[in-house]
């Protein structure tokens, strides 16, 4: 389920304050809280941006401590987006209107690739 990710729970630009609970209840774990698996040094860092048609890097801020990354297409989008590991690629078709979220393991790649079908302004990353 994932609550309170919304503007107005924002604390200031380029911070985000979100309430995330990942289900998994179908094995047995009930809510898991995000916290549980991000350090409590790992930095929050929102960014909204325009993706351009084709291919977009989007660059970590901070390979380092990046565990999640959580990306938000803007409400009632229409266009078209895939995630890509490398150019060339099928890739993972998103939901138009929807978002994903990638987890870590120890530091984070320099930039996550994104193909997209069209311009996409407002697009969302918060990185964790």
């Amino acid at each position: 389920m994932l609550r309170d990710i919304s503007p107005t729970t924002w604390n200031a630009p380029g911070n985000a304050q979100i309430s995330l609970n990942l289900l998994a209840t179908a094995m047995g774990f009930g809510d898991v809280p995000l916290d549980v698996w991000a350090s409590a040094y790992s930095p929050t860092n929102l960014q909204t941006f325009s993706l351009s048609s084709g291919f977009n890097a989007i660059t970590v801020p901070d390979t380092t401590n990046c565990r999640f990354l959580i990306l938000i297409a803007p409400r009632g989008n229409t266009v078209s987006w895939t995630l890509k590991g490398i150019t060339g690629d099928t890739g993972l078709e998103q939901n138009p209107n929807g978002f994903a979220v990638l987890s870590f393991d120890g530091s984070a790649p320099a930039s996550v690739g994104v193909t997209t079908g069209g311009a996409i302004p407002g697009f969302i990353a918060i990185w964790i």
